[in-house]
């Protein structure tokens, strides 16, 4: 939840202080606000893995029964997609602004071939994490006889779990 507020303040900072000439988006000097909120978003992303991977670690037996969801598979590509891409943003225009990255030509300035490369890896992306997705988050999961099939399975596991450490501490 603290992202959320974390970014909605990011965003009404940029728009606030974007058409004033003070956000900088891409400028990585102090004068402006663009590494200020870089930094506080990049802190709020890291906190955000840092406790789904708590939460995942406390539910992971619940998310593998009586169903196994596959859940550490459905978590890397909905945070992949999420935070990756603003990873990768935030270095590139890293790169433009150490002149890594210049213009191209007389129509193409140094921040137009950033927000290119940008949308391009994404675009690139996207396509690589719909494959991922179509895999992951697989329909023949739902279907009634896979459902009925894994609740059997792991419905039998646990009584035999029981009836092991039943018969152990008699």
């Amino acid at each position: 939840l603290q992202y959320v507020v974390t970014k909605s303040i990011a965003a009404l900072l940029t728009v606030v202080l974007e058409p004033i000439g003070w956000y900088g988006e891409g400028e990585f000097q102090w004068d402006y606000a663009y590494p200020y909120v870089a930094f506080f978003l990049n802190i709020s992303v890291m906190y955000a893995l840092y406790c789904l991977v708590k939460l995942f670690h406390a539910t992971q037996q619940e998310l593998r029964s009586p169903v196994n969801w596959h859940p550490m598979g459905k978590f890397l590509c909905i945070k992949g997609v999420v935070f990756f891409t603003w990873w990768q943003g935030v270095l590139i225009l890293f790169l433009k602004d150490c002149g890594v990255i210049g213009d191209a030509g007389p129509n193409w300035d140094a921040d137009a071939v950033a927000n290119a490369l940008i949308d391009y890896l994404v675009c690139i992306e996207m396509l690589l994490f719909a494959f991922a997705h179509a895999y992951t988050f697989t329909h023949r999961e739902y279907l009634p006889a896979n459902l009925k099939k894994d609740y059997n399975n792991n419905n039998n596991n646990n009584n035999s779990n029981n009836n092991n450490n039943n018969t152990n501490s008699s």
